[in-house]
């Protein structure tokens, strides 16, 4: 059996793992940092620079919530996978955006697991402005587990 601070450092090589990964790629441009990573939950933190906005100094894009929500939703699944499991796809994703932010503002995004089966995982994202903690995003998604990391 594992001692907690076992369980600790595997979640933080695998946050270590997982940025690597990222290096290049979309996730990277989002500057998301890993505050939380482990089965079921993956909380990412994000401060808002004139790439995630609309226009410089104006508000935050839709898609720099999307982005945010989605990635830390598909980081809690790389966590979360099941034994024999290598990989997934989004398979449906949905956000409801409820308020905004603008440069300088951190955002947090806490990603849940709701439903962990065999082949399929749901995950919810709220998306919150640090600033009067107000809730900026609702995210959900279905995420097909795949028994290779492509299909």
């Amino acid at each position: 059996m594992m001692t907690e601070d076992q369980k600790a450092g595997r979640r933080a090589d695998l946050g270590a793992s997982i940025l690597q990964s990222a290096e290049g790629a979309f996730a990277e441009a989002l500057s998301i940092a890993i505050e939380e990573l482990g089965p079921g939950r993956m909380v990412g933190r994000m401060v808002l620079g004139d790439q995630h906005l609309i226009q410089a100094g104006g508000l935050i894009h839709a898609g720099t919530v999307f982005g945010l929500a989605d990635t830390c939703a598909g980081w809690g699944c790389v966590a979360s996978l099941p034994d024999g499991m290598r990989g997934f796809t989004t398979i449906e994703a949905n956000i409801n955006l409820i308020a905004t932010a603008g440069h300088g503002d951190t955002l947090l995004a806490t990603a849940i697991i709701e439903h962990a089966g065999r082949t399929t995982q749901v995950w919810t994202v709220q998306v919150a402005r640090q600033r009067r903690q107000r809730t900026i995003g609702l995210y959900r998604c279905t995420q097909m587990l795949l028994t290779s990391a492509r299909s």
